[in-house]
């Protein structure tokens, strides 16, 4: 809902503005799926298992580079296809942690949906998740400041800026 406006004050240039709430609007569905991964993720650094958190990475990057490739190369999505290719990759990272989970710890009794809540330890959780939880909001205000300088250039320097992202995206799983 409130994705044109962001878009707005970022100040998307007109000439990529239909693509721009294309994506933003896609990629904001795809954002439960990013969260669910998180939420495992923690949950599988918890019990000492980093491992598989980079293997279920590595398997959402690779179904987001086939994907981007598919729905753009060869289905002519544009930017809707490169949107959709990030959600679907997002929400197979996070089913593959909840089928592993389940699987490899089963003492967890791992829920998706739990059907109560211990008031006590959502307490302790918002006490100690508040102070990270804004410390990441400051990152993405500042990543949002950052867009919108980009934004300022013009749509041939964002769509440069988009492939060095990814670039540099791809690299840094190499390293």
């Amino acid at each position: 809902l409130f994705g044109p406006l962001l878009l707005r004050i970022m100040q998307v240039p007109p000439e990529a503005w239909d693509y721009a709430v294309s994506y933003v609007r896609i990629l904001f569905l795809g954002t439960l799926g990013n969260l669910g991964y998180n939420v495992n993720a923690g949950i599988l650094r918890g019990v000492g298992d980093s491992r598989s958190t980079l293997l279920f990475l590595l398997i959402s990057c690779a179904v987001n580079i086939v994907l981007d490739l598919v729905l753009v190369v060869y289905c002519h999505m544009d930017v809707t296809g490169v949107a959709i290719a990030t959600a679907i990759a997002m929400f197979v990272s996070w089913i593959a942690s909840i089928i592993y989970i389940r699987r490899r710890y089963p003492e967890l009794g791992y829920e998706i949906i739990p059907r109560s809540m211990d008031k006590a330890m959502l307490r302790e959780l918002m006490r100690l998740g508040f102070p990270l939880g804004l410390n990441q909001s400051i990152y993405s205000v500042g990543h949002i400041l950052m867009q919108t300088l980009v934004n300022a250039q013009g749509s041939v320097f964002m769509a440069g800026c988009s492939v060095a992202g990814k670039v540099t995206g791809l690299s840094n799983v190499a390293i």
